[in-house]
């Protein structure tokens, strides 16, 4: 591939929809300006790939994480084998005046089978003495 082809040149050889291509380009090229006083878009592989990994990581904290007492209230609801769901709901109902007291189902389940090898199940499972509480998911 050229350095001059377009986006659409470029995304039917790798067989992906253009817009795809451009913002690829967008996100992780940059302008330079020749001599002539036009401005051009570079684009590197590496760099991007670089640059992507970068904005990856995530220095912040998550939710249960940085807050005991909701890490608490979750390990309890979840020690009475209650869903993901329903304690989500359950926490914006009982804490409707409270933010810092309401997390999604997507992060309960995150800190159960995916986040640091299931951070929460470890914890649940050291309150409940037992792992058959948890609900097993996909090949575990």
């Amino acid at each position: 591939m050229s350095c001059r082809d377009s986006a659409r040149a470029i995304a039917q050889k790798i067989n992906r929809h253009h817009s795809v291509v451009a913002r690829e380009i967008t996100r992780n090229g940059w302008k330079i300006v020749d001599e002539d006083g036009t401005e051009q878009l570079r684009y590197n592989a590496h760099n991007a790939a670089v640059s992507t990994a970068g904005r990856m990581v995530r220095p912040k904290l998550r939710k249960l994480d940085e807050s005991p007492t909701l890490r608490g209230v979750v390990v309890d609801c979840l020690a009475r084998r209650w869903s993901p769901g329903r304690i989500s709901a359950w926490l914006e109902h009982a804490f409707s005046d409270d933010e810092s007291m309401r997390i999604s189902h997507e992060a309960i389940y995150s800190a159960l089978y995916i986040q640091g090898k299931g951070s929460l199940r470890a914890e649940l499972e050291e309150v409940m003495k037992t792992k058959d509480v948890l609900i097993r998911g996909g090949s575990t």
